[in-house]
């Protein structure tokens, strides 16, 4: 099939829409810890207990980002690796 016969790839301009929203929920992500770690930064709670949930909430966001940059990531990759135009027959044609 010759490129005249091909149709934009619907799936690759799907994920390069959903990517700006995906990013900007990777942020939103660490900044959901963020207020909870500054307050205990600032001793809004102090005991053995309050120093166990910094601990830990320091750790999830950590997790927690790093999956979600890890999303954006490879949306991005797999975004640049599909071709601009694909079979009519090709079910990236027909994408919703």
């Amino acid at each position: 099939m010759t490129d005249d016969d091909k149709v934009a790839n619907e799936y690759r301009s799907a994920l390069g829409a959903a990517t700006p929203g995906a990013q900007s929920q990777a942020y939103d992500v660490r900044a959901a810890f963020s207020s909870v770690l500054s307050a205990l930064n600032a001793k809004a709670w102090v005991s053995t207990t309050a120093d166990a949930f910094s601990s830990t909430c320091t750790s999830k966001q950590g997790s927690a980002g790093d999956a979600a940059d890890d999303c954006v990531e490879e949306m991005t990759s797999r975004h640049g690796r599909e071709p601009l135009k694909v079979d009519k027959t090709d079910y990236r044609a027909n994408w919703s």
